[in-house]
């Protein structure tokens, strides 16, 4: 099972993580007859985790939220926005209401964001990761789902009584 396992994860970094993990789970089934154990399938989701960690979608992230880091600016718009948006929420808890003033910053502040060159960068990354990651997990789900169909209804197919008489 191993050689299997890194012959996949070579195969990986020039296709997909939702195709890895099919060929996996695949792979898995072929080699096993038995049931695998937990121990088996915590070893494959480490090696799935760092393969994940290998991914460009990975490093991609990593890389712009390291630019992040280094960029005050971007800082200090979000943390502006957070600030605002709590103060904005606290006046509603507290039901005073909310200024034009306020609104506006708010409006500003949006805006800030949204032309920062480094946020949309991270907000890019961010969504190209979620979406590896979602593929990966579904790609997980569907083979992990149970193969089992369910027994035909001992009193046969119900019959069709016509149109509903309620539903017009």
């Amino acid at each position: 099972m191993e050689l299997e396992i890194q012959w996949e994860a070579a195969s990986f970094a020039a296709g997909s993580l939702e195709g890895y993990a099919n060929r996996l789970a695949v792979t898995l089934k072929i080699e096993r007859h038995g049931m695998a154990t937990t121990d088996e399938i915590l070893a494959s989701a480490k090696k799935l985790g760092e393969m994940i960690a290998s991914h460009e979608a990975s490093k991609s992230l990593n890389t712009a939220i390291e630019k992040l880091n280094k960029d005050i600016d971007a800082q200090r718009a979000v943390n502006d926005y957070e600030r605002t948006v709590q103060m904005v929420a606290q006046k509603q808890a507290a039901g005073q209401p909310i200024e034009v003033a306020d609104k506006h910053r708010l409006e500003e502040l949006q805006q800030a964001m949204m032309t920062n060159l480094t946020l949309g960068l991270v907000q890019k990354a961010q969504m190209d990761y979620l979406d590896m990651k979602r593929k990966a997990f579904e790609a997980i789900d569907h083979e992990a789902e149970p193969q089992v169909e369910a027994p035909p209804s001992p009193a046969g197919p119900v019959p069709s009584a016509g149109p509903s008489p309620i539903i017009t």
